[in-house]
């Protein structure tokens, strides 16, 4: 599953370039929709979402067009996981940006890829390499630093030794 087990192919390298920009584009979006999509609700920005992401990734149906055509059950799912579960998810997301900003909300993006790779290893028994591990651990770390889990403490004032005066008389 992953780096660690697939060959460095030209598609493996498209796939990564595909990712950065989908990164990239989470984090811009999330910003854009903060800063300039207050007014709207959280439904709205969902269906937005959906709308124009479906729009974007039509022409791609051409470049890798689909080997079979699907089935009444194929589409069922695809409404059920795709259209429910994930528009659910978005609609939380969307508020969570309206009311903690998008860089808290878009460290749960990041602990969704650690929570997938962990459920794959638990539930569908597929291997878990050190890489997948170290990335899951800094991948739970940064959230924690981004979301503040872990504060540094205070530093320590450095107590000066002349005391403060206590009246006005006595200020030079």
């Amino acid at each position: 599953m992953g780096f660690p087990d697939a060959p460095i192919t030209d598609s493996f390298r498209l796939g990564c370039a595909g990712s950065m920009v989908g990164a990239l584009s989470a984090a811009y979006g999330s910003n854009y929709a903060r800063a300039r999509m207050h007014d709207a609700g959280s439904w709205e920005l969902t269906i937005g979402s959906f709308f124009f992401g479906g729009v974007l990734t039509l022409p791609l149906l051409f470049l890798v067009p689909v080997a079979a055509v699907p089935g009444l059950t194929d589409y069922v799912y695809l409404l059920l996981l795709g259209g429910v579960m994930s528009g659910l998810m978005y609609v939380l997301y969307f508020r969570l940006v309206a009311e903690v900003g998008p860089t808290k909300a878009l460290s749960v993006e990041f602990a969704v890829t650690a929570v997938a790779v962990l459920v794959g290893s638990v539930v569908l028994h597929e291997r878990l390499s050190a890489v997948q591990l170290l990335g899951t651990v800094i991948v739970v770390g940064s959230c924690s630093l981004v979301l503040g889990l872990f504060r540094r403490p205070a530093p320590r004032a450095n107590p000066d030794p002349t005391p403060a005066p206590r009246h006005r008389s006595e200020v030079p």
